[in-house]
């Protein structure tokens, strides 16, 4: 007889409805490979100036920085300034010559190489869509930022906070509310 192994660091609907009503078994695991304390922060419009410089400093100490817009590039939908084609540039003056875009849409060789920027130090900022949302690992990575939060599922924003302080200690979820929030 065979046997399946689910695993899942997000509660996913379909598996825990499964779970409750007795159709799968649930083992919980209820620590962490690594222990780590993320400090998860919500910024609104104005208190940008205190964000931008709490990363400026951040990034004097030498760790990577990973900057999440919601999308690619500008579109009917979402304005400019909320697209990594038009926020690559800004960011560029922190750290000139050590920023990297990545996006769904890149060869895999363009991502495996801007991760690999990443991870190896040749690169400080990484400005991307969710498509890092899974499955990487930047060891040094202490520090996210999200921008417009609010046009990402919770489950997505979980998943991308999960990408801080991967082997332990101290790391930082900022989520940057671009245009406010309503109550």
């Amino acid at each position: 007889s065979g046997h399946l192994l689910t695993s899942s660091a997000t509660c996913i609907p379909r598996s825990q409805a499964l779970a409750k009503y007795g159709a799968i078994g649930l083992s919980v695991l209820d620590n962490t490979h690594a222990k780590k304390d993320i400090r998860t922060s919500l910024w609104m419009p104005d208190q940008r100036r205190e964000l931008f410089t709490e990363i400026r400093e951040y990034l004097r100490t030498g760790d990577p920085l990973l900057v999440i817009y919601p999308t690619k590039s500008p579109g009917k939908l979402l304005p400019p300034e909320l697209s990594v084609e038009h926020a690559a540039v800004r960011w560029e003056p922190l750290s000139p010559g050590r920023v990297r875009v990545l996006d769904g849409d890149a060869p895999d060789e363009v991502k495996s190489s801007v991760i690999s920027d990443m991870k190896e130090g040749r690169a400080d900022i990484l400005i991307s869509t969710t498509v890092v949302e899974v499955g990487i690992t930047i060891p040094k990575l202490r520090r996210i930022a999200l921008v417009a939060p609010e046009r990402l599922g919770l489950t997505t924003i979980h998943q991308l906070r999960g990408r801080v302080a991967r082997r332990g200690g101290q790391g930082w979820c900022d989520l940057f509310a671009v245009n406010g929030l309503t109550p």
